[in-house]
């Protein structure tokens, strides 16, 4: 559907400010996409007003239904994507949403694929993929509400019945995600694992309430101890190494483009920016992790301090930061700790920025913020984007994006 574009709109947007954005994966694209830049000819309504929207349900395209809004968060916050789709039923004849509402009786889980497109000439894009959780129907307008996570869902939902015995990391999260059915994107190199975590589990269930209940559980915990990330793309579970700053623009020759009065040209219109910055933070962040071995009765210490790993941390500072883990050697113990140092100092710096959609850019991309003359002109990793639609607002965007530059290696 087109939204309606017949009512006169009020806002003005800011059209010396501008943004760039890099590509979600640098490490491995090795290039750089310019996809933001000032309004210039092109008007808000035109970027904003003038989108298509498709529902599938099961793979088929819902025909007698028609999408009036959604709302889809997507992030790096160790959590699936959900999205929230509303429409209201256009025509009498059956589709796959209809069957859905017939429906008394599930064998598979229901999929869902969410596309858009920016004009009537323009190709369809995909938005969200994934399964539906609920189903909410109003008869009396004939309007319903689902409530959808992404295929990440299927990997929380499984819950861990198996055991793991001389297994690396990597093969445990492929085996995993194998057992949910999805497709495993796994890349990166890790040591022997199941033999040190039957016993720890084990002693530790009862105290701890069981740390993995799910699959989805255990592969996060693998792939925080290890540095990376887990998320979905499409039915195929990501588990790679963290992208903590962009490639520099200057090796690949494209020029950056900022938001800042300087740049011209763009196809993106920031309508509204705000930064802030956690003070407490800028006192001397410092990280502890103690560990203990049962077997070996010994115990570990390791600090990361100012940015450097050091074997005690000053505890007199506001932001000192302990934690405990069971059952690690110490190699394991210092990369735990980057991995908490890099995620508490990229809450330093916070910027959010709100504006008619861009579908280029997503979680895991980076923009420059610069021209502003402050501490806050430097390169930020996009850490939550969320798409809305509706009827009055047409398509937006609203993104937060967190420095990630001081992360340790």
């Amino acid at each position: 559907m087109v939204a309606d574009r017949s009512s006169e709109r009020s806002f003005e947007p800011r059209s010396d400010l501008v943004a760039c954005a890099f590509d979600d994966r640098p490490s491995r694209s090795g290039h750089v996409i310019n996809v933001w830049t000032a309004c210039g000819s092109l008007t808000v309504e035109d970027v904003q007003y003038a989108t298509r929207v498709r529902l599938s349900i099961n793979g088929q395209a819902t025909s007698a239904w028609s999408v009036t809004g959604f709302e889809i968060s997507v992030s790096r916050y160790a959590r699936a994507g959900t999205c929230v789709v509303r429409a209201v039923r256009s025509s009498e004849e059956s589709d796959a949403l209809a069957a859905l509402l017939r429906a008394t009786a599930f064998v598979d889980r229901t999929t869902v694929l969410l596309e858009v497109s920016a004009s009537l000439t323009s190709e369809w894009t995909t938005i969200f993929q994934g399964v539906v959780d609920h189903i909410e129907l109003e008869p009396l307008t004939s309007s319903l509400i689902l409530e959808c996570r992404d295929y990440l869902a299927l990997l929380i939902d499984l819950r861990v019945a198996s055991s793991w015995l001389n297994m690396t990391g990597a093969e445990l999260a492929e085996a995993a995600i194998l057992e949910a059915g999805l497709i495993p994107g796994v890349e990166f190199t890790a040591a022997m694992v199941g033999q040190f975590w039957q016993i720890d589990h084990r002693r530790t269930s009862a105290v701890a309430a069981s740390r993995f209940q799910s699959a989805y559980d255990l592969v996060l915990s693998v792939a925080s101890s290890f540095g990376c990330e887990l998320y979905a793309m499409g039915r195929k579970v990501m588990c790679v190494p963290i992208v903590l700053e962009a490639l520099d623009p200057g090796t690949v020759g494209n020029v950056q483009m900022e938001f800042s009065s300087a740049s011209t040209g763009a196809d993106f219109c920031v309508r509204h920016i705000s930064v802030a910055r956690d003070l407490v933070n800028t006192s001397g962040l410092s990280v502890q992790m103690l560990s203990w071995d049962s077997r070996q009765r010994s115990k570990g210490e390791v600090s990361v301090q100012g940015g450097s790993v050091v074997q005690s941390a000053t505890r007199n500072s506001a932001a000192f930061h302990s934690f405990r883990m069971p059952g690690l050697r110490e190699d394991d113990l210092q990369r735990v700790a980057i991995e908490k140092y890099n995620a508490l100092s990229a809450h330093e710096y916070v910027v959010r920025v709100e504006g008619p959609a861009n579908t280029s850019i997503g979680a895991r991309s980076f923009l420059r913020l610069g021209g502003t003359g402050t501490a806050w002109d430097r390169v930020y990793s996009v850490d939550q984007c969320i798409y809305r639609f509706d009827s009055q607002e047409g398509f937006t965007q609203a993104m937060t994006l967190r420095d990630r530059s001081g992360a340790l290696a």
